[in-house]
């Protein structure tokens, strides 16, 4: 039997504050174990770490035969289908089954009743079913559940939390398996004497064996350590028998032969007290298991397989996890050209392995140039992997040499009409949707009411601007000061549409009056090209001072996390400030950019029924909460927003430390409405942000850093670029 509960949010503030229960998220910076590999150990009854105690080794941590996923196990629980319920579940585990009680209450209901349901998932048939349970207390109403444990396989205790005045008051009670009565105590009992039932502050798990044995966990955060004790029914005494060091334990139990199994740091190890070995089993993370979540069930089935539970309220499971690797009949093949693959793609491919063991996707990572060669050679005969995660410039050069398919053909009709037509803009090469990435930035241009009042503007337009006065305290807002060379970048990121280059007629026109101009002043407010030691920090309160006196003639905006960054700089803004986008000629200057590169298809590949379904994964509405960036979806973008929460003000739904979703207050307008209409117009009007052929951009980068260092004159740059991007012009045109 085990008990979890963690010290982090799972909803909000408020309905944390009302069940009396929460989780706390693992230290990310914490290493498992000390630096020479061993953590310490207490053979005697009191803490670890105090005087006079004699230290045992833990054994070091190695590396064990791995784990794998062999099955998930996808558990249907009967909560309402309404956003407006609160929803909690407690598990508890006892041999090889697994119990869990669910509750739920109507938010807009005053009189604070919960609703519970019992369930038993039993690890050898690997069947849940609903049992005959009702927790009625004579008297009392307005009570929750902070845990639930096993007392043995016929009993049931509780801690339950009522109003007291203005406080909380904690009793225990114990029921059969149906929720009738069999004891109640008034006053919750000393943790020292009776370790179950643990308060979501004590930060400790309890696990009973049918054996009689108790072993219990707590987490030291002033120490950063988790201490193991053996508990003795007969003294109601403990004895610590093993402290780990950095080892955030969120799941534990104990299998016949001493053998420890637990969670710790999104990983599973086994602890072997009999042979005094300590290894890690697999890296739950990478297997698209969450590990953070409300008390989470770590137990074995009769078989010895792993079985561990993640109750999330959206999508509660079991996984199944055996010494025996599945036998795939065949799998899929994704290559990974790409360094920064997003952990959400990464999740979504394990996602969809672990339902499809028959079939799997198995990453290869193929970054070095060989193995990318390698990789484009195969797509040229005709081979090659089926998947590929790539960059826009990898995305172009296969789509040239005509080898991806057009995924417009693959991705359900329901799921592409609600796509960002800048994300599909973004990944259309020659008429031919080739790729496809779960999400996006936003780069933009904001402007002080009183320097430019119209919603957009041209480069020539800015530049009128720009002159009109020549005291700007900073140009460009952004923490660091740009200097000249940067500066031009930033207010010309890109050449399509002005009038210094046609592509189409093959002509360069960098002679004309506004590259000079922008050349001009660029070097007067930034200067010359300085070193990294040299920046100059301004820093955002400085920045948005002077935007805000309208001494700045223009800031960078940016929006990495969607609608939460957008409201925070509106709300800033207020009504001195607008968004005018950047420079443009006939689109909305609104600009839209992806780090984390593209999903593509082999035109060649098999398994089309398959890599649908993983594409559907990728871009599911449900999973698309949680992505990073930018969503891809407009209805998710819109449905972020709960209008109506019981906070009782407008929240946007994001992803918490294990992909559940939790409720984070937005910045609203003064009459107490969101952003979201701003947002959504923004997004649908943003196009991504074009490219230049790398050549024109190289000449660029390499003139303009001489002129920005002094070293050529204006009229010597002017004539050198123009010079170069005609003579590239012409060479591309002659073909």
């Amino acid at each position: 039997m085990k008990k979890m509960i963690l010290t982090a949010l799972l909803l909000s503030t408020a309905l944390f504050l009302t069940i009396g229960c929460g989780k706390k998220e693992s230290p990310e910076s914490l290493s498992a174990g000390s630096a020479d590999g061993q953590t310490q150990a207490s053979s005697s009854g009191t803490p670890a770490g105090e005087a006079g105690q004699t230290l045992a080794k833990v054994p070091a941590l190695t590396q064990g035969d791995p784990l794998f996923v062999t099955k998930y196990i996808p558990l249907t629980l009967n909560f309402p289908n309404s956003d407006n319920y609160g929803k909690l579940i407690r598990t508890d585990s006892y041999g090889s089954r697994l119990y869990l009680l669910t509750a739920c209450k109507d938010l807009s209901d005053e009189a604070d009743i919960w609703q519970y349901a019992l369930y038993l998932f039993d690890g050898d048939t690997q069947q849940l079913k609903e049992l005959p349970f009702t927790l009625s207390l004579p008297g009392r109403e307005a009570y929750s559940v902070k845990s639930m444990e096993l007392v043995n396989d016929s009993e049931l205790s509780f801690r339950l939390s009522e109003p007291k005045g203005e406080d909380y008051h904690d009793f225990l009670v114990t029921t059969d398996l149906e929720g009738n009565l069999l004891s109640l105590e008034e006053d919750f009992p000393d943790r020292e004497s009776y370790p179950w039932n643990p308060d979501f502050r004590e930060n400790r798990i309890v696990f009973d064996s049918p054996d009689g044995s108790t072993i219990f966990c707590e987490w030291d955060a002033d120490n950063e350590s988790s201490s193991l004790f053996r508990f003795d029914r007969d003294t109601n005494g403990s004895r610590l028998f093993g402290s780990l060091d950095g080892e955030f334990i969120s799941a534990l139990c104990l299998s016949e032969g001493n053998i420890l199994y637990y969670i710790a740091n999104e990983r599973l190890y086994r602890w072997n007290m009999a042979d005094d070995t300590r290894q890690e089993l697999i890296r739950l993370s990478d297997s698209n298991i969450p590990t953070l979540t409300t008390d989470p069930a770590l137990f074995l089935n009769s078989s010895g397989d792993v079985l561990v539970c993640c109750p999330t309220e959206k999508n509660p499971g079991v996984y199944v996890l055996s010494d025996e690797a599945p036998r795939a009949e065949d799998e899929i093949r994704l290559a990974c050209l790409y360094d920064d693959v997003s952990r959400y793609s990464v999740k979504a491919a394990s996602s969809y392995s672990s339902v499809h063991p028959e079939c799997p996707i198995k990453m290869e990572k193929s970054t070095e140039e060989a193995s990318r060669d390698r990789i484009f050679m195969e797509l040229a005969s005709g081979d090659g992997p089926e998947l590929l995660w790539l960059s826009k410039e990898d995305m172009k050069l296969l789509a040239e040499k005509d080898v991806l398919m057009d995924l417009s053909e693959l991705i359900p009709p329901a799921i592409y009409e609600q796509l960002f037509p800048c994300v599909i803009q973004d990944c259309t090469i020659d008429g031919h949707m080739v790729g496809i990435s779960p999400g996006f930035d936003l780069i933009s241009m904001a402007v002080p009411n009183t320097v430019w009042a119209e919603d957009s503007w041209t480069l020539s337009d800015m530049l009128t601007t720009a002159e009109s006065r020549d005291d700007w305290e900073l140009l460009l807002g952004n923490p660091y000061k740009l200097d000249g060379y940067r500066l031009f970048f930033n207010l010309l990121p890109c050449l399509s549409g002005t009038p210094f280059l046609d592509l189409e007629q093959g002509q360069a026109h960098f002679d004309h009056e506004d590259f000079r101009r922008l050349l001009e002043i660029c070097l007067q407010y930034g200067g010359r090209t300085r070193s990294p030691g040299e920046d100059i920090y301004m820093g955002d309160e400085t920045v948005n001072r002077l935007i805000h006196e309208g001494n700045c003639m223009a800031q960078l905006f940016y929006v990495n996390w969607g609608l939460q960054d957008f409201s925070a700089a509106l709300a800033g803004y207020g009504d001195e400030i607008h968004l005018t986008g950047y420079p443009s000629y006939g689109d909305s200057g609104h600009y839209t950019g992806n780090a984390y590169g593209y999903l593509a298809v082999n035109k060649e590949a098999e398994h089309l029924e398959e890599i649908t379904d993983y594409i559907s994964q990728l871009l599911d509405y449900d999973r698309q909460f949680i992505a990073e960036k930018c969503c891809a979806r407009m209805d998710v973008a819109r449905d972020k927003v709960k209008e109506e929460s019981y906070l009782g003000t407008p929240v946007l739904l994001i992803r918490g430390p294990s992909d559940e979703l939790i409720q984070q207050p937005l910045e609203l307008k003064p009459d107490g409405t969101t952003y979201l209409e701003e947002y959504m117009a923004i997004l649908e009007s943003a196009v991504p942000l074009p490219e230049d052929p790398s050549r024109i951009s190289a000449i660029l980068e390499e003139e303009l850093g001489a002129y920005f260092s002094e070293t050529k004159s204006l009229e010597d740059t002017i004539d050198v670029i123009q010079n170069r991007v005609q003579l590239y012009l012409d060479e591309r045109a002659g073909g």
